[in-house]
């Protein structure tokens, strides 16, 4: 295997978004065999490609490519000491900040 990092990468992030390589093939805009190919660790995508199905999977797409960065860029709150109330209303407030933004 050629490409094993990345091959393992996009599994990973396939499995994480439950999506299959015909459905990641349909919204990427990328042909399955070249997806199959990827998976089998025989080629790696192009940066374009890489960009186009990390935007799919919501990963960074340097990650995926296989260099030591964060797997998303999203912010992650720790969530642990809060009880489920406390973390439901972080919850609600975060959803209420995101309408907000959209406006």
């Amino acid at each position: 295997m050629k490409h094993e990092i990345t091959a393992k990468r996009l599994r990973q992030a396939m499995d994480r978004a439950d999506i299959n390589a015909a459905d990641l093939s349909r919204r990427a805009n990328v042909g399955e065999a070249s997806i199959s190919q990827y998976l089998s660790g025989l080629h790696a995508p192009s940066n374009l490609t890489a960009g186009r199905l990390a935007n799919v999977l919501e990963v960074s797409p340097v990650w995926l490519q296989g260099f030591d960065v964060p797997m998303t860029e999203k912010f992650i709150l720790e969530l642990e000491g809060f009880t489920p109330a406390q973390i439901e209303r972080i919850k609600e407030y975060a959803e209420f900040i995101k309408g907000r933004d959209l406006k």
